[in-house]
Order: structure tokens, then sequence, then C-alpha cells
């Protein structure tokens, strides 16, 4: 009989998992993950299993996509052809405002800047 020495671990950055994996050590594995995600913490899945199941459960979870908390991923209303109005009328904005400024124009400048900044905030809704 095999030995139950591998835990099986999500690492979690706030309430999104970031990776998931296999390990003998968590603390170590913990401490390893630390350098490319700051702040991450490792939680454990279930029990402690043999290497044989670990590698098995984690090639089945790798297949998975990783899931956003509380609902989803950042929604933008009016989907792809909203983000492409909001990258033309941004580009717009930019030549408009680039010429104000030389033209000497610099309260229409700074204008066309907020009227920019109000757009994006209507078109992109991100949940936190």
């Amino acid at each position: 009989m095999q030995k139950r020495d591998t835990f099986r671990y999500h690492l979690k950055v706030g309430r999104k998992v970031v990776h998931r994996g296999i390990t003998y050590d968590l603390e170590r594995r913990e401490a390893e993950h630390q350098r490319e995600f700051p702040g991450g913490l490792i939680a454990q899945v279930g029990q402690k299993t043999t290497r044989e199941s670990g590698l098995k459960w984690e090639r089945k979870e790798a297949r998975r996509p990783y899931k956003y908390p509380r609902g989803g991923a950042p929604q933008v209303p009016g989907g792809m052809r909203a983000i492409w109005w909001l990258r033309i009328s941004a580009l717009c904005v930019l030549v408009a405002t680039a010429v104000s400024i030389i033209l000497g124009y610099h309260w229409l400048a700074v204008g066309l800047g907020a009227g920019l900044l109000l757009e994006s905030l209507v078109l992109v809704k991100v949940d936190r």
C-alpha cells in the first residue's frame, strides 16, 4: 500500500484561486509561491493522499479554468462592441487633446480628458 504523504492545495490571492498543485510540504511550497504571488496563501484541499492520486488530481484540475470571485469575470455592458467603441473614442480624444495642446487650448484638453474618463466609467463596470 502506498504512503499518503502528498497534499493537494489551492494557492489563493484574496478570494481568487491563482494556482493549484500538490506538494509534500505545504509551508515550504507557500514560501516558494510568495515570490511570484506576494500575499498568496495556500488552502489545503481534502486530506493527504498518495503521490499517484495527487498527480491524477493535478492533471484533472489543470484542465479546469480558474474562477473569478463573486459572479465571474469583469463585466463590460455591450460586450466587445463597447470595448472597441471605447478604444476608438480614446484614440480620437487623444488626437484631439494633442492638437488642442499644440494650438494652446489647454482648457479644451482638460475637458476632453475628463470626457474620456467619464465615458470609460460608464462603459466599463468592474466588480471589486
